[in-house]
């Protein structure tokens, strides 16, 4: 924003720059509605993690006008998806575009997806995005919700100086699994568990997959020894490897044993080069739901609000569609056309979605790669249609199952109680301006 403007007030505030939280306020902004984005890094997160966008997520991605800008720096849409017995050997194959639709999973690693949303944000005249801003605490009222921020940071991590308070109509949390604003409301509350297990996600080049003809995505199944291996948009020629280690060990033994874990997986060891480990992070999973989404003028989305494990996709992509819903929300709000009552859908569809379609798949995929791979041969239905003769009921069966990532969505805009004219297509919204982008 120009020096001489003066300062909009503030409608929204997002806490947490990651990629729903700058979706979130992409959205916003694109409809004129002021909002401030605070995030306690000093700049956005490099750290491998989600490369994989699920059919629901890439809509969002679509419709808030950037999916474009992913295909052209190397966004890739994935052909083929095969389950492995651990000797390689393909168990199952899922067919290639068995339900055709205009958005299928994309992959581009989530550094440049980030880095993609706040160019984007950096068009809009009504958006701040604020680096090296903790928040400290939430508060609201009647009329209107607030947050405590420090700027700098102390010795022992402790925000020491240049507190401040800023005020908006709304605050949403998009901070995380350690979400600040979660635990202003809930303080330790998080229901549900933690898996026994590391996880490590691995940036890897290998030739062996080609050579060895794998799909673009893999999953090996065996109780210890899985795996998943997915090829990764983007420029660099990168593989995703995500295994799991002994929840009992420590994160330094668990680091110690990635080379190890990757030579003994990979294929292709005996007539290729050695892997090229280009990142790696081990990290605890859960399966966790917040007890509520909206109190008062606070909400949470994303992964503030819920934790899945990413075996299937779904943990950003259900993120992504929260902030898409929210976003319909909030603009209905703003657009006259809907009361905060609609916020109390978001909360109970988001939170239904999450507990009957995210947190009952993602467990059963992650059960499915821990079996053995005879039994689950036996007993997998879903592995038992692939692998069956077509025929009307394995047909049915498996199409139920596909049609499955589409439950994520949900339209909030049919609780809109007046004209939605005046609102602008997400597709097509946007202005000219400019975004500050401020470190802390």
């Amino acid at each position: 924003m120009a020096e001489d403007t003066p300062t909009p007030t503030i409608k929204v505030i997002i806490v947490g720059a990651g990629p729903s939280g700058l979706l979130l306020a992409l959205n916003l902004a694109r409809q004129g509605i002021v909002v401030r984005v605070l995030e306690s890094a000093s700049s956005p997160d490099t750290r491998p993690r989600a490369t994989h966008y699920g059919p629901a997520g890439v809509y969002e991605l679509r419709r808030s006008g950037v999916l474009d800008a992913i295909i052209s720096r190397g966004g890739l849409r994935p052909s083929g998806v095969t389950w492995r017995f651990p000797s390689g050997e393909v168990l199952a194959e899922l067919p290639k575009n068995p339900i055709p639709t205009a958005d299928g999973v994309v992959s581009l690693p989530l550094n440049l997806v980030v880095e993609i949303l706040l160019e984007k944000l950096r068009e809009q005249p009504t958006a701040e995005v604020s680096f090296g801003h903790r928040v400290l605490q939430v508060n609201q009222d009647d009329t209107a919700a607030w947050v405590e921020i420090g700027m700098d940071t102390g010795p022992n991590g402790e925000c020491a100086v240049d507190k401040s308070t800023l005020t908006a109509d709304y605050v949403v949390g998009c901070d995380g699994a350690s979400s600040t604003v979660r635990r202003c409301l809930f303080g330790d509350s998080f229901p549900g568990f933690t898996w026994d297990l590391w996880l490590v996600a691995v940036n890897v080049r290998h030739p062996g997959f080609d050579v060895m003809g794998w799909s673009d995505i893999n999953f090996v199944i065996h109780p210890t020894e899985w795996f998943m291996a997915a090829r990764v948009g983007g420029p660099d020629g990168l593989w995703r490897v995500t295994f799991g280690q002994d929840g009992g060990l420590s994160q330094d033994e668990c680091v110690a044993r990635v080379a190890e874990r990757l030579r003994a997986a990979l294929p292709g060891q005996s007539t290729v080069e050695e892997p090229d480990i280009v990142s790696f992070s081990p990290y605890r999973i859960h399966q966790r739901c917040a007890p509520q989404f909206r109190v008062g003028r606070i909400l949470l989305a994303a992964d503030a609000a819920h934790l899945c494990n990413p075996m299937g996709g779904m943990g950003l992509t259900s993120g992504m569609v929260d902030v898409g819903g929210l976003s319909d929300c909030l603009i209905g709000i703003y657009n006259g056309v809907a009361t905060d009552e609609i916020l109390d859908k978001y909360n109970s569809v988001r939170r239904g979605i999450y507990k009957n379609v995210v947190d009952r798949i993602t467990t059963a995929n992650l059960k499915r790669l821990t079996t053995e791979a005879g039994e689950a041969i036996e007993k997998d239905e879903f592995l038992k249609a692939l692998r069956s003769a077509p025929g009307p009921e394995n047909a049915a069966m498996l199409a139920n199952v596909l049609r499955a990532p589409g439950l994520l969505k949900h339209d909030f805009t049919q609780y809109y109680t007046g004209t939605k004219a005046s609102i602008k297509d997400l597709e097509t919204a946007g202005s000219d301006g400019g975004v500050t982008v401020i470190s802390g």
